[in-house]
Parts: structure tokens; C-alpha cells; sequence
């Protein structure tokens, strides 16, 4: 299920965001986790607590900690976490990208760009949660979930399937070809393939080179020079798409 934290230290605009979202949900027959906070520490204990949120609400004028500061301390903890600013000032929009932000809105909320924005993140949190990989392996059959996967490597007609908690999985003699588990991995549009013997995924990447990707645990993942230009494309278009960066 999609969890999604709001903090705003107003009572009746946190009811209110609440209800909008518990409105989007009826309408668009969703069902979330919603929870509320009126206070940055109270949140930051919560997500410090190993409570991991999928979509961040956050508004900036906070009293005791204010939003951007809020959100590096969040980020230090959990860098998974889908970050949006609802705010009434536009003097923050500039730092909000410090954070990797997904979305600065000001107040009073657009309705329709705000629900529009949910679409477009519940569909693709939903994608990556929730779709599977069937593994077979020399001592069994394992599944796993694509999102847990930071890149696979192909190697003598084996794949090694390389996990977020730094364990690889290797397949027994797989029959599926690398091309078909690209195809496969792709449908949320959250993996590439910048080498023939590598498939990586969007979100592990820290930093691209005019050669090769490094993962944020620090792995080199090559990059084919014929490739270069339509890797990068990408990578920059998931970017801006996806995790609302600013090309500088």
C-alpha cells in the first residue's frame, strides 16, 4: 500500500489537504495510507523509527524546524521518499531542489494540477511496488520485487541480479535473454540499459560520466559509447520527470 505523510503545523489546512486527498482516493477508487503531523519532529521521530513513507507532504513555514531543513534531515534517513512543498511563499522554490523535490505548489492548492500530480505518482509507486520477478536459482525458486533491484549483470549466460541490500542473486542457466528482462523491468519506465551486459535501475544512480554510471553504493556500471547519447537522454528525462530535478 502507498504511504503518504502531510506536515503542516495548521490544524484546519492539514484537514483540509487531508480531505482533498481522501476525496482524489474515492474518486479514483485508490486506497492509501495517509498519515498526519502538525509538527516536523513529530514526523521526523516517526520516519527515524524505521516508518518509511512513499509521497512527502511538507510545508515550509514550520515553527519548530522549517520545511527544507526538515526535508534534509528526512533525506539523511530515507532517500526513497517522494518529496512535495505546499507552501503560501515562493521564496523557497530555489532551495526546495537542494532536496530533490518533486513539486513546489503554492497555496491555495490547485485541485487539478495537485490530483494530476497523484496520477502521475500513485501509478508509477504502484508499478514499481507491486511488480515481480520469479527467479530461479540453484537452490530454489526466489521472487523479488523490481523495485528492490539497483542493476543486473550478464555474465557466461548468467544473470546477477543485484539487490538495494548489497546481495546478488544468481539464476540457474536462465532461458530469459537480458533484452527480455529489459522489456519486462521497463514497464514503469524506471530501468535502462546503457550496456549490452548491464540493465540499471533509474533511482540507484548517483552520478553520470562521460562513460559509466555510479550507483549510490558506489558501483561503476559502464556505459557503452554508442549508447551514451540516448542513455543520457533518458536518465536526464527521468530526472526532470520523475524525481522533479533542475538542469543547471
Amino acid at each position: 500500500m502507498i504511504k503518504i505523510a502531510i506536515c503542516d503545523d495548521q490544524p484546519d489546512e492539514l484537514a483540509e489537504l487531508a480531505a482533498i486527498i481522501k476525496n482524489y482516493c474515492k474518486s479514483r477508487q485508490k486506497t492509501i495510507s495517509l498519515d498526519c503531523f502538525q509538527s516536523s519532529h513529530a514526523l521526523l521521530d516517526t520516519v527515524e523509527g524505521q516508518n518509511h513513507f512513499d509521497i512527502l507532504i511538507l510545508d515550509i513555514i514550520l515553527p519548530e524546524m522549517d520545511g527544507i531543513a526538515l526535508a534534509k534531515a528526512l533525506r539523511t534517513i530515507d532517500d526513497e521518499s517522494t518529496i512535495i512543498f505546499l507552501t503560501t511563499s515562493p521564496d523557497y522554490a530555489l532551495k526546495s531542489y537542494e532536496v530533490n523535490a518533486f513539486q513546489y505548489l503554492l497555496k491555495p492548492l490547485d485541485r487539478q494540477k495537485f490530483y494530476d500530480i497523484l496520477d502521475k505518482l500513485l501509478d508509477r509507486l504502484t508499478l514499481t511496488q507491486t511488480q515481480r520477478l520469479v527467479i530461479t536459482t540453484p537452490q530454489g525458486i526466489q521472487s523479488l520485487k523490481a523495485y528492490d533491484i539497483t542493476y543486473v549483470e550478464h555474465i557466461s549466460h548468467v544473470l546477477y541480479i543485484h539487490k538495494k541490500d548489497g546481495a546478488a542473486i544468481a539464476t540457474a542457466n536462465s532461458t530469459i535473454t537480458l533484452t527480455e528482462l529489459e522489456n519486462h523491468l521497463n514497464d514503469p519506465g524506471c530501468f535502462l540499459r546503457p550496456h549490452r551486459a548491464f540493465i540499471v535501475n533509474l533511482h540507484a544512480i548517483s552520478t553520470l560520466n562521460s562513460d559509466s554510471f555510479i550507483l549510490e553504493d558506489g558501483t561503476i556500471i559502464p556505459i557503452a559509447g554508442r549508447r551514451y547519447t540516448a542513455v543520457k537522454e533518458q536518465y536526464l528525462n527521468f530526472l526532470l520527470h520523475n524525481k522533479g530535478g533542475l538542469l543547471l
